[in-house]
């Protein structure tokens, strides 16, 4: 009986300080680079692709370094629990800019070369952190209707700062058959 008791006692104490670990415990994304910048289908947004044939998004996924306990706990697959997340550096929004190599026509207006459109208002930006920090710009139906690219290859380029002042630039080149 004693050594159920001491066997009770030893599994109860490692279970308390699983709880104890894990609910003190906090994983730490750092952005530390560029990542990749990939074109995706508005229907495929797993699949890279390098031909536009429709509406499309740019995603660029910044390299993020990660630390943390993870998995260090003997019940995290028994408990609906998780560590807290933070995000030591963000995207600082006002300072994404999108250029493309070559001229466009959108609205009726020429976009110049190298210079910055992503204020136009059809052209959706999405910021996203959960797990992994990146940015996406949707060309949506609305803003195809507006624009005219020739059918070649298009080399667009994504620059923006973290609130810490790291700069960050990814450039993707696709063929735009539209």
């Amino acid at each position: 009986m004693q050594n159920l008791q001491k066997a009770f006692l030893f599994y109860f104490s490692l279970f308390t300080i699983s709880i104890i670990i894990h609910g003190c415990c906090t994983n730490t994304y750092t952005i530390i680079g560029n990542g990749a910048l990939r074109a995706y289908s508005i229907d495929e947004i797993y699949i890279p692709i390098d031909t536009i044939k429709g509406e499309f998004i740019l995603r660029n996924e910044y390299e993020t370094a990660f630390s943390g306990l993870g998995d260090f706990s003997i019940i995290s697959s028994a408990m609906a629990t998780s560590c807290a997340e933070e995000f030591t550096n963000t995207i600082d929004t006002i300072s994404v800019q999108i250029t493309c190599d070559q001229d466009f026509i959108f609205n009726g207006n020429t976009i110049s070369a190298h210079s910055n459109f992503s204020h136009l208002g059809e052209l959706k930006i999405n910021f996203q952190q959960f797990y992994t920090n990146f940015l996406e710009l949707h060309f949506k139906k609305s803003f195809l209707d507006k624009v005219t690219f020739e059918n070649q290859e298009y080399t667009f380029t994504i620059t923006s700062k973290t609130n810490d002042g790291l700069g960050l630039e990814n450039k993707v080149t696709i063929f735009m058959n539209i």
